[in-house]
């Protein structure tokens, strides 16, 4: 998976599988880029919901249109979001088999 489409498309898998943990990651990330984007104004809401809601290739790709960003600056951000799913991601699972765990 080094392909950012390739990153980015096992993510929407997880996510259409309802995937419990990448539910609320996707949650979370909404939530801190949103406060992101009202401390400086970004286009996170929009990239996110094309990328991981929506799932629209062609949405996606036209965003830098309508955004007014980059293609640079979306890859950027595009990366950012990978780097924060994951992160959260891999908390969440160690959380869930840590206290699995500690039940025993």
């Amino acid at each position: 998976m080094h392909n950012l489409i390739d990153q980015e498309l096992a993510i929407r898998q997880m996510l259409n599988r309802r995937n419990t943990f990448a539910l609320e990651v996707l949650n979370d990330m909404f939530v801190f880029f949103e406060y992101d984007a009202n401390l400086q104004p970004t286009v996170h809401p929009i990239l996110i919901n094309a990328i991981y809601v929506e799932q629209s290739e062609d949405f996606r790709w036209k965003l830098t249109e309508i955004s007014n960003v980059s293609i640079s600056t979306s890859n950027r951000y595009r990366h950012k979001y990978i780097d924060y799913f994951y992160l959260r991601y891999n908390a969440a699972i160690a959380k869930a088999e840590a206290a699995a765990t500690s039940d025993e």
